[in-house]
């Protein structure tokens, strides 16, 4: 995650039974934040905190928060003014998925002459972590990446 980005964003935390508890990211101010050399920094990823308003630890495990609960960015997809375009975060990552899923849609019920695996792989923009991942794992001899950038 860019810390850049990730600060001042909504989120909704999910607890272990299901409950939805809506957060806000912040981060302590750049010019709180002194390098090195004195001047203000950029915040870095353990520098982002997640607000649920609680007044402390008891109040926020009253509400079933645990360690390790799933935080997830609220995003939303938008149909542009003029109606030709819809935008969306990470829009090219949820096209790609859709592409995919009506190639395996397609090809349901041939009879292939391979194994076929199909994964969707996070991180490419950080050295392909994912896709490395998953290569490393399955060893294939054919592989076909697609990306909607």
């Amino acid at each position: 995650w860019n810390p850049l980005v990730v600060s001042s964003q909504r989120f909704t935390l999910y607890t272990r039974t299901g409950q939805a508890i809506p957060l806000i990211s912040g981060s302590v101010p750049p010019h709180f934040l002194r390098g090195a050399n004195g001047s203000a920094s950029l915040p870095n990823i353990e520098d982002i905190v997640f607000d649920g308003g609680f007044t402390d630890k008891a109040e926020a495990e009253s509400f079933g928060i645990t360690p390790g609960d799933i935080i997830v960015p609220q995003s939303e997809t938008i149909l542009t003014a003029n109606q030709k375009n819809i935008i969306s975060k990470a829009w090219d990552n949820r096209y790609g998925v859709l592409m995919v899923t009506e190639m395996l849609e397609a090809l349901k019920g041939q009879d292939l002459n391979n194994t076929l695996i199909a994964g969707a792989n996070v991180q490419e923009e950080v050295g392909l972590r994912g896709a490395h991942v998953s290569t490393t794992k399955f060893d294939p001899e054919l592989f076909f990446a697609v990306d909607c950038s």
